[in-house]
């Protein structure tokens, strides 16, 4: 899956609490990738296109053009196949 033709990771909050009971917040956020998703060799080596990790996409000229901090909502996000 690939949100706007880009990799993606989904972070999210879980408590658990000292009786195991979990509490889920649902207002998580998406890291997303500079650029569209490719294995062109010329794209291959650029770990912006294949690493959401922020260490990785900050270093990157593209870094924030496409959403602020490289990061969407869950409600701004629509998955593609």
């Amino acid at each position: 899956m690939l949100i706007n033709d880009r990799k993606f990771d989904m972070r999210l909050w879980v408590l658990i609490s000292h009786d195991h009971r979990c509490y889920l917040f649902k207002e998580g956020y998406i890291r997303t990738s500079s650029y569209k998703y490719t294995l062109e060799s010329e794209m291959i080596e650029n770990l912006a296109v294949h690493l959401t990790n922020n260490a990785i996409q900050k270093q990157d000229e593209a870094y924030g053009k496409l959403e602020d901090g490289n990061q969407l909502s869950y409600a701004q996000a629509t998955v593609s196949n």
